[in-house]
């Protein structure tokens, strides 16, 4: 989506549940009752410019859809509905997540490998050689 990013943030200053503002534009996740809304606002500077909203068109589109029309409903102080069904994860899915979260963080703050897997895996995994 694009805009002025002055009047629509104030809009969805509500419902923020998490914000980063990258080179590309502000990153936001959006609470709804249906689950979270993920978007980008690339900010324009032109202060009379009208809102454009940016679907890529692959494999992904009727996902993509689903979620600009539950932004749209949002938006509009509807409830925004159900999260289209690709967008569940599996058990398996969240636990990999988490996992690589884990692992992302701990390299970031340069934790050993070892202690990451310990971590992530259980102390007993320090027991085993390299090879292992």
């Amino acid at each position: 989506m694009r805009g002025d990013g002055g009047d629509i943030m104030l809009r969805l200053a509500p419902y923020v549940r998490a914000r980063h503002d990258g080179p590309d534009g502000i990153h936001l996740v959006l609470d709804s009752a249906a689950g979270p809304l993920r978007l980008v606002i690339v900010v324009d500077r032109q202060p009379d410019a009208p809102g454009t909203w940016f679907v890529t068109d692959d494999g992904h589109l009727a996902t993509r859809l689903a979620c600009v029309a539950r932004f749209g409903r949002l938006f509009a102080g509807q409830t925004p509905g159900p999260l289209p069904s690709t967008l569940h994860l599996s058990p398996q899915q969240k636990l990999r997540q988490v996992r690589m979260l884990c692992i992302a963080e701990g390299r970031r703050t340069g934790v050993a490998t070892r202690r990451i897997a310990a971590g992530i895996y259980g102390e007993r995994i320090l027991h085993l050689s390299r090879n292992e």
